[in-house]
């Protein structure tokens, strides 16, 4: 199986066609198409890293948001085992993993915790990917507190967990931006 941005292109239409989730599907073009932009710029300064693939990276930008078909708050697991199912090795599929569930769920020993370059690349994509366009990753954690607070369907403990646990996990996320900023020889999402 070839990891690329074409078959996550398929497997995000597969799981996302639906009215309900068409957000979350522009969102996910979005992010594939930025993770490879960003994975091309740092493959082209560091050559030598082998485990990079630019095109596995927009795969996963692609694929990540898939769970929500199965389950919207807690969606990265059910995401991985779609991956499976669709005959992803789960070493790739586990690659997926994106956002806040270790501050939410982790006990400390990282299992939720994003894997790899290309796990960096995943979360500061999707951190900063506001539907089709970046935005700072500021900019859109403020976007998904409001979405959140807004959102129906969703208890207010709900919500307020969410957003206690973005704020938890927001240090975090500026520490992999720096890191894909660092590498790539950009200054902002603007120079992607």
């Amino acid at each position: 199986m070839i990891y690329d941005r074409k078959l996550g292109r398929t497997l995000a239409l597969k799981y996302l066609s639906e009215p309900e989730f068409q957000k979350k599907l522009i969102h996910s073009f979005g992010v594939g198409e930025f993770a490879f932009l960003v994975a091309s710029k740092i493959m082209n300064r560091h050559p030598a890293i082998g485990d990079l693939v630019p095109e596995r990276a927009g795969f996963l930008g692609y694929v990540h948001d898939i769970g929500v078909s199965r389950c919207f708050l807690q969606h990265e697991i059910p995401s991985i085992d779609i991956l499976v199912e669709e005959g992803v090795e789960h070493e790739i599929a586990r690659r997926a993993m994106h956002g806040q569930m270790e501050e939410q769920y982790g006990n400390g020993d990282g299992r939720y915790l994003p894997v790899g370059i290309e796990g960096l690349i995943l979360t500061y994509s999707d951190m900063s990917i506001h539907v089709l366009k970046p935005i700072s990753i500021e900019d859109r954690a403020d976007d998904i507190k409001q979405r959140v607070s807004n959102a129906k369907g969703i208890t207010p403990e709900q919500k307020n967990d969410i957003i206690v646990n973005l704020d938890k996990a927001y240090p975090r996320y500026k520490r992999y931006e720096n890191i894909v900023l660092l590498l790539s020889g950009a200054n902002s999402f603007n120079d992607f």
